[in-house]
This record gives structure tokens, sequence and C-alpha cells, in this order.
């Protein structure tokens, strides 16, 4: 769950919640960033979502 500390919509402990209530979530808070993290600042959001992409098994590990 990617939250933005500036977002006037979800504020960030909402963002938390619902990362707390998914299991095997991670969080990450975007500094200077508002509702739409993924227009607003995609060089932040990148790489959150490709490390998180990284974690997971890859297809031949799960059929392993």
């Amino acid at each position: 769950v990617i939250a933005g500390e500036e977002d006037r919509q979800f504020a960030v402990y909402i963002s938390r919640k619902l990362a707390n209530a998914i299991a095997g979530s991670t969080f990450v808070v975007l500094p200077e960033t508002a509702h739409l993290a993924a227009r607003e600042r995609p060089e932040l959001v990148n790489p959150v979502i490709e490390k998180f992409l990284d974690q997971l098994p890859s297809h031949a590990d799960l059929h392993a």
C-alpha cells in the first residue's frame, strides 16, 4: 500500500489500517505526495512497486 503524506482523500492512518488488514502487504508513505501518487511522483512510486514485485516468488518457484 502506497500512501501520499499529503493525501486529503485517504489520510495516512487509513492507508496504514488497510495495509495492516492485508496479509503480506507492505506500507510506504511518499513525501510531498497527495492522492494520485502514480501521476504525481512516478519516480518514487515505480521503485516501490518494483521492489515489492522483486520480493514475490517467481512463477518457476511456485511450480518447482
